[in-house]
């Protein structure tokens, strides 16, 4: 008998099928969005903290009163950046959502047929 030694089978790299990784990318896209407007919130409480500050100082004294203004206009920076946050967190909820949506129509081309 000869003695032949067999090849072990070539190792196959297991990859994700591309449906399985566009939800995955869509999902975290969506998850980003999120945070961002979780961040906006964080940015309006700082301007609420900030303006509360401002009106809760003795009004009486002159020094109180020049702390007055420049304290809110400090709080304009937080406002902005909480609207800025907002809307591009939105923007980016709306791309995941719609890319998650997506997926689920460019299936099969039969599917795409009517059935009559």
């Amino acid at each position: 008998m000869s003695s032949m030694q067999s090849t072990p089978p070539p190792l196959q790299s297991r990859q994700m099928p591309p449906i399985a990784v566009n939800c995955i990318v869509s999902s975290l896209v969506t998850i980003a969005g999120v945070v961002l407007i979780i961040i906006s919130g964080g940015f309006v409480m700082l301007a609420r903290y900030i303006f509360h500050s401002a009106l809760m100082a003795v009004p009486w004294r002159q020094e109180i009163r020049d702390e007055v203004g420049f304290y809110i206009a400090l709080a304009i920076i937080p406002s902005i950046c909480a609207i800025v946050t907002f809307i591009f967190g939105l923007r980016i909820v709306a791309k995941g959502l719609g890319r998650l949506m997506q997926q689920g129509t460019s299936g099969s081309p039969s599917s795409s047929k009517p059935v009559i």
